[in-house]
């Protein structure tokens, strides 16, 4: 009985394991996060909106923003840098977009600023997705 509950389990367990240590960021056409966030103010975009965690993978990514209100004429696209701190990566219209180089991570955070003011409009972090080694998950 008990070898053909874990002969059984074992059946199972062979689509989940050959699929170790591959991402599938979109399956069906629906990205598995977030690529914006909009709210009052603004919409801004990330694209991708999550990067593997796998022996720290970096992208290029596509900002892209939107403000709604009108009396703002111009924004900073500011990263918070690993010591907190933030700084400006783009500057632009109300409406815009920027192309990064190979530096974006998971959890590398974008803040869309009213230039003017120096008030944050939206932000948005880059979701870190798990990385499953081939041992991971693995039954002893």
């Amino acid at each position: 009985m008990r070898t053909a509950i874990v002969g059984t389990l074992a059946v199972l367990a062979l689509p989940i394991l050959s699929a170790c240590g591959r991402i599938e960021p979109v399956q069906d056409g629906v990205p598995p996060h977030p690529t914006s966030v909009e709210n009052e103010d603004a919409v801004l975009s990330v694209e991708p909106g999550a990067v593997g965690a796998c022996e720290g993978q970096r992208v290029a990514a596509r900002i892209a923003w939107k403000v709604k209100d009108p009396a703002v004429q111009s924004v900073l696209v500011q990263v918070r840098g690993d010591d907190g701190g933030r700084k400006v990566f783009a500057s632009g219209a109300a409406q815009g977009e920027a192309e990064t180089g190979q530096w974006v991570a998971g959890g590398t955070r974008f803040h869309l600023v009213d230039a003017d003011s120096r008030r944050d409009l939206a932000a948005f972090e880059v979701a870190g997705l798990a990385c499953l080694g081939p041992t991971d998950g693995a039954m002893e």
